[in-house]
């Protein structure tokens, strides 16, 4: 092969090359989720004039000659083809015009070129748009006469961060007006974000920000992690946590941000009075199921409109049950009841019932779960009635006195 002919060989593979990088490039341009695009400007503009009046020549001359769909969709139109020609003032148009402006006016100062600045547009619709934008303008002969740049939708992340703040105001008003209710923003590194006023913890809430989550609350660390993990399964979760001496009723619920639970709302309420109250009350319970036990005393509580009975433990073991075992039902006490005094307990109660005597007191045999009778003093009194006077619950005692019976 002749050297021209390898000349021409190798053109014809720089070409092709050349048709092939096109190609590809051309194919990124359309696909890309990032909007690209390139302004002309009618007028080609002076570099050495002022910035004020190179800007104002900008606005005035500037228009879209190449973009690809995704810029166009991010305006709301359907086609690149619909915003080709158009000025740049005219697609470019904003509310935040003092906020764009700025932008405009880094780009020439910043021998036209600028890299993911911030700025706020109005689409097609009306809606407000947000967007990181870098832009590189070409100077021929001292004229600024194009430029080329991309655009990245930060839309969602703006919007979000937003509607946490808005969110995040009101918490902070609740802080203030709610007893005992606390709020942090915990990121994924476990750091606290913003706190309310933190009585719980004893640091001053701006002390809080940037401290690591397991300085405040020991334990919380687990729950939060698992919120982050498996935020998209369960929109909220709640979880108890004793901090010290504190009882804390804690609820968590992530904040998505593209696809990613990047932070977690946690709320805390202050339930240690409640919680000393309830262990207060399993504390009388305990005695009073001990005193219950020591004057082989049961308790049961008769539902008069239904019929229903409820019984303690003790009441059921006196009878040779397990309370799970027992069965309380009124068909049932009344069989255990021996024969010979079915009747008169029955007249007893229904007298009581019905307002005839005044109390409810009597002494019967009433079968063991092992076959045999035993003897219990009955007490009872009405505890609750409607309004119109009809007796509705009654509560009550049997007492064994077998063993005084049997001497």
């Amino acid at each position: 092969m002749s050297d021209s002919e390898l000349f021409d060989k190798k053109e014809e593979n720089q070409i092709s090359n050349n048709h092939s990088k096109v190609d590809k490039y051309e194919q990124f341009f359309t696909i890309s989720t990032n909007g690209m695009f390139q302004i002309s400007l009618s007028t080609p503009i002076d570099i050495t004039l002022p910035a004020h009046q190179q800007i104002s020549l900008v606005l005035r001359n500037a228009y879209i000659s190449d973009c690809n769909p995704a810029f166009a969709t991010m305006f709301g139109r359907q086609s690149a083809q619909e915003l080709i020609s158009k000025s740049v003032r005219q697609i470019f148009r904003s509310k935040f015009d003092t906020f764009n402006y700025t932008s405009l006016n880094t780009f020439v100062h910043n021998n036209y070129s600028i890299r993911n600045i911030e700025t706020i547009f109005t689409d097609a619709t009306g809606k407000t748009v947000f967007f990181l934008s870098s832009v590189s303008g070409i100077v021929l002969n001292g004229c600024l006469v194009e430029a080329f740049g991309t655009l990245t939708d930060i839309t969602l992340i703006r919007n979000s961060q937003h509607e946490l703040i808005r969110k995040t105001n009101l918490l902070e008003v609740m802080s203030e007006n709610v007893p005992n209710f606390n709020f942090y923003i915990i990121n994924r590194a476990m750091l606290i974000e913003q706190a309310s006023g933190s009585e719980l913890a004893n640091i001053d809430k701006e002390a809080l920000r940037g401290m690591s989550l397991s300085r405040v609350y020991k334990g919380l660390e687990l729950h939060i992690n698992t919120i982050i993990t498996d935020g998209f399964h369960k929109i909220r979760r709640s979880f108890d946590l004793w901090n010290e001496d504190m009882y804390l009723k804690f609820s968590g619920i992530p904040i998505i941000i593209k696809g990613t639970v990047e932070y977690v709302l946690v709320m805390v309420n202050n339930k240690t009075d409640e919680k000393q109250k309830e262990h207060e009350l399993e504390k009388s319970k305990n005695r009073f199921e001990l005193a219950l036990q020591a004057g082989n005393l049961g308790v049961f509580e008769y539902d008069i409109v239904n019929k229903l009975a409820t019984v303690s433990d003790e009441y059921a073991r006196m009878l040779g049950y397990e309370p799970h075992e027992y069965d309380a039902s009124e068909d049932s006490w009344y069989n255990a009841i021996h024969p010979d005094d079915r009747a008169r307990v029955l007249q007893s109660l229904e007298d009581y019932i019905n307002g005839r005597t005044r109390k409810y007191t009597i002494e019967f045999k009433i079968q063991h779960a092992e076959g045999y009778y035993i003897w219990v003093l009955s007490n009872g009194k009405i505890v609750s009635y409607s309004p119109s006077g009809k007796p509705l619950l009654m509560f009550g005692t049997h007492t064994d006195i077998t063993e005084l019976k049997n001497r």
